[in-house]
């Protein structure tokens, strides 16, 4: 195997870790912490944060990761906000919206109130 080849391989297992906020509900529906630190893959979407939540923090994960790829929320409300520095994903590329070192993402259940 040249240098080449190793040098290669090794840009592409670089790891960041990304900040998650749970704001709302979601803690307690996901039985998980309002604030956790994960590693991904740099070039990680959204679709793959929700993979790596689901093998290394809770299998809950997998309940919103279909409701959003399916457009079904009932079990949650009427939505899931995921919001990447502040901003909706849906700005971006939605689902496929790549995630970047230092970025901090939040998610939640918006509350009706009246």
């Amino acid at each position: 195997m040249s240098n080449e080849q190793t040098d290669y391989d090794t840009r592409t297992s670089e790891t960041f870790e990304v900040t998650i906020n749970f704001l709302s509900t979601l803690p307690k529906i996901l039985g998980v912490k309002e604030r956790i630190n994960i590693k991904l893959k740099n070039g990680s979407n959204i679709i793959d944060l929700f993979d790596k939540l689901i093998e290394e923090v809770s299998v809950s994960f997998k309940k919103i990761k279909d409701a959003l790829i399916t457009d079904n929320y009932k079990e949650f409300g009427d939505n899931i906000v995921i919001l990447l520095n502040g901003k909706n994903i849906s700005a971006y590329e939605g689902l496929e919206t790549i995630i970047n070192e230092n970025d901090e993402i939040t998610m939640f259940i918006p509350l009706g109130g009246g």
